[in-house]
């Protein structure tokens, strides 16, 4: 029991009754520098400190340049069906009237494809802002 209250008893500190200064204020500690990491044109110059074992060939001028070439795609002029005042067209599955727009699902995706004109043994079709005439197999 004397433990307890030894422990449990412990003095306040004495209050201070004098009134405190507000603390001065200081001016926001500047921002810290920027770090740059050249890299090295050859293993003379330097080396990656994080693949330090790389050897280093030589550096690219830049990134690459992407790509304009687009994809590859498929498209069938599978048939004419309709009327021979309003004809249909069948290109990959999907019937199209003439100036129709829609999309094609194709092996590389979808494709947004405008039917252009329809004739009897062939289709001219708007893809990529590009027009394309497919014709049927077997038709000259």
């Amino acid at each position: 029991m004397v433990l307890c209250a030894a422990i449990g008893g412990a003095a306040a500190p004495p209050k201070d009754t004098k009134a405190r200064k507000p603390a001065e204020r200081t001016a926001p500690p500047a921002d810290p520098p920027q770090s740059t990491f050249t890299i090295p044109a050859n293993s003379k110059e330097g080396k990656d400190p994080f693949f330090p074992l790389r050897n280093i060939v030589g550096v690219a001028s830049g990134p690459k340049p992407p790509t304009t070439r687009t994809p590859t795609v498929k498209l069938v002029f599978n048939g004419v069906s309709g009327t021979r005042e309003k004809p249909l067209a069948i290109v990959n599955g999907r019937t199209f009237e003439k100036n129709e727009e829609g999309e094609i699902v194709t092996a590389n995706g979808r494709l947004r494809v405008r039917c252009i004109d329809i004739k009897q043994d062939s289709v001219v079709l708007e893809v990529n802002g590009q027009r394309q005439e497919l014709r049927l197999r077997g038709a000259n």
